[in-house]
Order: structure tokens, then C-alpha cells, then sequence
């Protein structure tokens, strides 16, 4: 009889804590996300999807960055500085993709930034982090890094 009450313990703490105990959970499939004295390294399967990244993009940029990526969504006229505009290849193309990541998961004051940029970390997946960026790449800024 004290295994029902441990198998109930047990679920209980798996319902509060469920992606720590997914095994093919698909919002924490990064798992080679690594960090170094809190520096990304990045990992060669890191591409994202774009089609995901456009749907995300749209419902949770587009906001201040605007459909097209331009920085001129509709909550950008109250923002001081404005978002970036994203569409702008030769200033994305010095962007790691890696600092993109670090931008988006823990916000523009990360990186020296303006802290008008949200971290969504909190919010989005990693997944969801790194198919917004291959969208970034693959439709608005139409760029690669052209760094190291």
C-alpha cells in the first residue's frame, strides 16, 4: 500500500515540473545548448525551421518590429530608441547568430542594448528562439553573419 502513495508523489511532482521530465519534448530539444562563463556556443543541428519562425515572429515581434521586420510595428511609435529594423542586411550580417539568440532569450540590455527589447526567454522556447532566427535569415533580412 505505500507504493499508491509514492506513485501519486511522484506524478505530482511530474505535473508541476513537465518538461523537466519530457524525454521527446520538442520545446526543449536543444539539449546540445551549451553555455561557457554564460556565453552561447553554438552547435552545428542548431538551424531553425522558418516556417515556424514566420508564425512566431508575427505573433510576438512583429509588435515593435513589424510584419516585414522593418522596426515599425504598431507598438514602435511609443518606443524610445525604436526597434531595429531587421530587414536591414548589412547591419544583421554582423550579427552571430548566436548574439541573436542572446538578444532574444535574455533581452536588448544583455548585449549593452537598448532594455526596451524584451527577454522572452521566459516565454518562447529555445526552439521557437532559433526558428525565429533562421526566419530572420532566411526572409527578412535574406543574410548570413559574415563574421569569423
Amino acid at each position: 500500500m505505500k507504493v499508491i502513495p509514492a506513485l501519486i508523489l511522484i506524478i505530482g511532482i511530474v505535473s508541476l515540473f513537465p518538461r523537466a521530465f519530457a524525454l521527446n519534448d520538442k520545446t526543449n530539444s536543444r539539449a546540445k545548448t551549451q553555455f561557457n562563463n554564460g556565453v552561447l556556443i553554438a552547435q552545428a543541428d542548431m538551424k531553425g525551421d522558418p516556417a515556424k519562425g514566420k508564425e512566431v515572429f508575427l505573433s510576438t515581434c512583429a509588435t515593435c518590429h513589424g510584419p516585414e521586420g522593418k522596426g515599425d510595428g504598431p507598438a514602435s511609435a511609443a518606443l524610445d530608441p525604436k526597434p531595429r529594423n531587421l530587414s536591414d542586411a548589412a547591419y544583421v550580417s554582423t550579427l552571430s547568430d548566436e548574439h541573436i539568440f542572446k538578444v532574444v532569450n535574455e533581452g536588448g540590455a544583455s548585449v549593452g542594448k537598448s532594455p526596451m527589447m524584451a527577454a522572452w526567454g521566459g516565454i518562447l522556447s529555445q526552439d521557437d528562439i532559433w526558428n525565429v532566427i533562421a526566419y530572420l535569415r532566411k526572409d527578412i533580412c535574406k543574410c548570413e553573419y559574415k563574421g569569423k
